[in-house]
């Protein structure tokens, strides 16, 4: 192997890497994105934050490949009435590492909101 073919895979191999790393975490955020969505309709729905609700969005992270553990949820108010506005928050941190070039912790944050939809 000449020279020349050691010094382009010294700078191949690392941005095929990084290819691979920056759509693990765009991956990683979409799937959270998700979930944090799918927790606003249902908090709507429920009327607030509640025990079966924090299950399932332990449950659907899972699902999509995600540590629970590693993601908090913060749902605020912890109950709404008709039209009064929900919202869930999740956040992770996802570990990027690329060989001879860096290693860091990119901070994945998902919010959305919905509207109450119980009459108390």
């Amino acid at each position: 192997m000449g020279a020349e073919a050691v010094l382009s895979l010294l700078v191949i191999v690392p941005v095929l890497v990084a290819v691979i790393v920056f759509a693990q975490t765009l991956d990683a955020w979409q799937a959270q994105n998700h979930v944090a969505a799918a927790a606003a309709r249902q908090a709507a729905q429920a009327g607030g934050d509640s025990a079966a609700l924090r299950d399932r969005v332990a449950a659907d992270l899972t699902t999509a490949g995600l540590d629970p553990a590693s993601v908090s949820v913060v749902i605020e108010p912890a109950a709404v009435d008709w039209r009064e506005p929900v919202t869930v928050e999740l956040r992770s941190t996802q570990r990027v590492r690329i060989p001879f070039l860096l290693e860091l912790d990119v901070p994945l944050r998902s919010r959305f909101t919905a509207r109450g939809e119980v009459n108390r």
